[in-house]
């Protein structure tokens, strides 16, 4: 196993082409330079019948499952671990002959070592968006190892280009996965990329990837503060307007609100099927979908990647929605369900914040270090429209909430969409939450939500009553929420409990 020798004669091409900055295109290399510098290989290795042999082998191999709020996808141990002769010539053959061409393409000195293992995205898997900066990484790289890839199977290595503020944009270049292709860029504070969804039932991505090492200063981190949406407080409903011309009256019913009260201080979350009228949620639904509704991208991608309504564009079924569920009775219908102090903690500082949020594949939120939401506490409310045309089963797909909790000791909240249910979620400092992206096939619609925060920054120790226990739903909860007893009889599930 060797490099393929014309690769060499590449080399004063792409120094050049490197030192002025300027992309370069030839038969067998090409250096892309924005939004980032990339240089990418064409026949890598000489010889298909050593790849294939390769290949063989590392069919043979465990690919442990990844699957996170930032990935899905399977991978082997570090390769280094592997007694396989061909995969020890390999890994040879890349610290020494392509960590020498690389080093002086970079004017950098690489250590001796590199992180090295081999992957495998099929049907649904992903990347996000992200920068690969950890500890000593210098150069990543991408050995493309699958026959024949087709374009409209996703696994592509998209690029992002950077906003004023440093952080990710907007995607301007996709490189797919092209048989014995080898790809690598230096590792830095913009240097944003992700793998696309890959989107076929018989298609298998298969790369050997990994990073060369150096020992350099760290990287400065991008300076950025993840604004909270503005903040509003609750107001009188205007005349003539009230909680049951749209709230289920059901849920306004001391019985009722009783038997939630029990579910919520078990769980510290409670979802209410049915919540609106029919008529209500009927008429929201169809608002939705209106052409005069202005959705933004809200971003960065490195954090999210979902649409955002512009409140002033919808129209009068919402606006009126969004008005009661903000309201002073709706706060104090919420603090009878919940047991929460709710107009306590606004009068000390807090707020509330309510977004109409549309999501579909390839829509998700991530857990990151410095998200504004771990430092406030109080009560999430959401409000789902339009899951029926998602979801084939309620626990069967993608697009679940999850709440991380505060400490390892505990579990997190899931939360699984079901049409016109408005789930409330007790939230501690120190907890985040983010959206699982989507299965395609089963997102080739778009659920839609009414997602408000009633918080504050503070913290109130005696805002929650007790601790909390296990946090993931009970059965009676799932049994509560499920589609098959989404009218379930609150009086005979509070005997039950």
């Amino acid at each position: 196993m060797r490099l393929n020798d014309d690769l060499l004669l590449e080399f004063p091409k792409i120094s050049k082409a490197l030192k002025n900055k300027t992309p370069l295109e030839s038969k067998y290399a090409e250096v892309i330079t924005s939004p980032f510098e990339v240089i990418r290989f064409e026949n890598f290795i000489k010889g298909k019948a050593s790849i294939r042999k390769l290949i063989k082998n590392l069919d043979r191999l465990e690919f442990d499952e990844n699957d996170n709020d930032l990935h899905c996808s399977k991978a082997t141990t570090d390769l280094h671990n592997i007694h396989s002769p061909i995969i020890k010539k390999l890994i040879s053959l890349i610290e020494k002959d392509v960590a020498k061409l690389l080093s002086k393409l970079y004017k950098i000195k690489l250590k001796p070592t590199i992180s090295i293992t081999a992957s495998k995205y099929l049907d649904g898997d992903y990347l996000l968006c992200h920068d690969d900066k950890c500890e000593d990484r210098a150069i990543a790289f991408i050995w493309y190892l699958s026959e024949k890839w087709r374009p409209l199977w996703g696994g592509s290595l998209d690029l992002f280009n950077q906003d004023d503020d440093g952080q990710p944009n907007s995607i301007v270049r996709k490189i797919f996965p092209e048989f014995n292709s080898f790809v690598c860029f230096q590792v830095g504070n913009y240097t944003y990329h992700q793998v696309s969804e890959v989107v076929s039932k018989d298609a298998v991505r298969l790369t050997i990837n990994g990073w060369f090492h150096a020992k350099r200063p760290p990287l400065d981190p991008v300076a950025y503060i993840d604004t909270i949406p503005p903040l509003r407080l609750p107001k009188n409903l205007p005349a003539n307007v009230y909680l049951s011309s749209f709230i289920n009256s059901l849920y306004l019913t001391e019985s009722t609100i009783e038997g939630l009260t029990l579910i919520f201080e078990e769980n510290r979350n409670v979802m209410l099927p049915d919540a609106l009228l029919e008529r209500v949620f009927k008429n929201a639904l169809l608002d939705l979908f209106q052409y005069s509704v202005k959705w933004r991208k809200k971003g960065p991608p490195n954090r999210r990647n979902y649409d955002c309504a512009d409140e002033g564009s919808l129209e009068l079924t919402l606006q009126s929605l969004l008005t009661v569920v903000t309201s002073k009775p709706m706060l104090t219908l919420l603090e009878s369900i919940t047991n929460m102090k709710l107009n306590k903690m606004l009068k000390n500082g807090g707020g509330i914040t309510i977004e109409v949020q549309k999501w579909k594949s390839g829509y998700y939120s991530l857990l990151y270090d410095e998200n504004q939401s771990s430092e406030t506490e109080g009560l999430d409310m959401y409000l789902f429209f339009n899951v029926e045309g998602v979801y084939q089963g309620l626990f069967e797909t993608g697009g679940t909430v999850l709440y991380s909790p505060a400490t390892e000791d505990e579990e997190g909240t899931v939360i699984d969409p079901v049409d016109n249910a408005l789930c409330l979620v007790a939230k501690r400092k120190g907890e985040t939450n983010n959206l699982m992206p989507s299965a395609t096939d089963a997102q080739k619609s778009q659920r839609l939500e009414v997602h408000q925060s009633i918080f504050h920054l503070k913290g109130s120790p005696d805002l929650f009553q007790k601790p909390f226990s296990r946090m993931k739903p009970s059965k009676t909860f799932l049994s509560f929420a499920s589609k098959r007893n989404v009218s379930a009889n609150l009086t005979s599930l509070c005997s039950y409990l």
